[in-house]
């Protein structure tokens, strides 16, 4: 494996050990382990099927097909239909992202820094 992040999507109720070593050219890491419980399904995490990164003062958003932006007062700073990928350029401070895809609404919280 090489990938620097690993989803296990197929996991049931119950508890979990997972390890991690680094193998190089020249020697291999120690393991380090962690343990996890699952008690429900509510702790499963769904992936998104949008990105939305925070870079600089930049909210990026791709894969949407409804983008609305909000600042804590609720006033709605700007919106976009159509999909694709989506730059808002804003001063720091928090802000509430609603992204709708296939008629499923997701609701984000961001802050700029």
């Amino acid at each position: 494996m090489t990938e620097t992040t690993y989803c296990d999507a197929d996991l049931a109720v119950g508890s979990y050990t997972f390890g991690l070593k680094v193998v190089y050219s020249y020697a291999d890491s120690e393991t380090v382990t962690t343990h996890l419980s699952i008690t429900s399904l509510g702790d499963v995490t769904a992936p998104r099927p949008y990105s939305l990164a925070v870079i600089g003062s930049t909210i990026s958003i791709c894969g949407g097909d409804s983008i609305a932006l909000f600042d804590l007062n609720g006033r709605c700073l700007a919106i976009s239909s159509g999909g694709g990928a989506v730059d808002y350029v804003v001063p720091s401070g928090a802000y509430t992202v609603r992204i709708e895809v296939d008629g499923q609404v997701y609701v984000e919280k961001v802050i700029v820094k």
